[in-house]
């Protein structure tokens, strides 16, 4: 729950996540980023190991880790044939901003150094970190793939969405009614 210390919240992430393992057949291996980032590589099998894809896990910047997204990496390694690196970028509140945003920049950096220009993913708070390295780095992601991205914090509405409230409140005012 979203009143549990954040330790609790983590393990319980961790454990709903571990319900959702990687494949025997594929390959999970640490990499080290930097010496205080790591992560995992996770190549199922078939898939290219000299192509990639850095995926940033979700968790409102305060869960997640490689080993929780292993079950996700293997799946899509196997529906895109490439290798999936999911860095353990810091986490809040112990790690305050831009920390997760430096190490996503990092990772990106590391990953087309390793492989060439890299697809770029993330879901949540991942996609925000996603989106923000490639924005920081022209022509080093052939693809960008952001699933539900938390990319606005203000908690009001923006873009599509605020034209689509502002027209509903005014058909809403039109017809006589309030909302």
């Amino acid at each position: 729950p979203n009143g549990a210390p954040i330790a609790a919240r983590r393990a319980g992430f961790e454990a709903m996540m571990a319900a959702d393992p990687a494949p025997a057949d594929c390959q999970i291996a640490p990499v080290a980023i930097t010496p205080a980032l790591g992560g995992e590589m996770v190549v199922a099998a078939g898939a290219d190991p000299r192509r990639a894809l850095l995926w940033l896990h979700g968790g409102q910047f305060i869960l997640g880790s490689s080993a929780s997204y292993r079950g996700f990496a293997a799946r899509v390694s196997a529906a895109s044939g490439l290798a999936v690196i999911t860095p353990d970028y810091r986490l809040a509140p112990e790690h305050r901003y831009p920390a997760a945003h430096d190490d996503a920049a990092t990772a990106l950096v590391w990953a087309v150094a390793r492989f060439g220009p890299v697809a770029v993913g993330g879901d949540s708070a991942g996609a925000n970190l996603a989106l923000a390295a490639v924005q920081g780095q022209a022509g080093a992601a052939r693809a960008l793939w952001l699933l539900s991205p938390w990319l606005c914090r203000s908690g009001r509405p923006s873009g599509l969405a605020a034209v689509r409230a502002a027209r509903w409140a005014a058909a809403a005012d039109g017809a006589g009614g309030r909302g």
